[in-house]
């Protein structure tokens, strides 16, 4: 199992989904490398801590996320498709005066 620390911004706004009895939040975090090189990371927060994004978090909002790294495999129109997801198992809230500003 590989473990993972990302820094970055929602791209999308915080939407909660049902998956049977639990909850996910899938989304994506655009984490600035500098250089005018951002990495887009696909996450997935899932049970009690979307609560927390949801009511917390937007689009943009600042976030530190920890998780493993996991490989999703589909096909669609007869290709073999894959990527890979950061499943979130700790979300850290920055100060707020990170929240909102142009930092990450």
């Amino acid at each position: 199992m590989t473990n993972m620390t990302i820094t970055g911004r929602f791209t999308r706004e915080i939407e909660v989904k049902a998956v049977g009895e639990h909850k996910v939040i899938e989304n994506t975090v655009a984490s600035d490398e500098g250089r005018d090189k951002t990495t887009f990371i696909d996450v997935k927060i899932w049970n009690r801590q979307t609560e927390v994004v949801e009511k917390v978090l937007a689009k943009g909002s600042f976030v530190i996320l920890n998780g493993r790294v996991e490989q999703e495999n589909w096909e669609k129109d007869g290709q073999k498709r894959s990527k890979l997801v950061l499943v979130v198992n700790q979300v850290t809230l920055p100060p707020k005066s990170e929240q909102s500003g142009g930092g990450g």
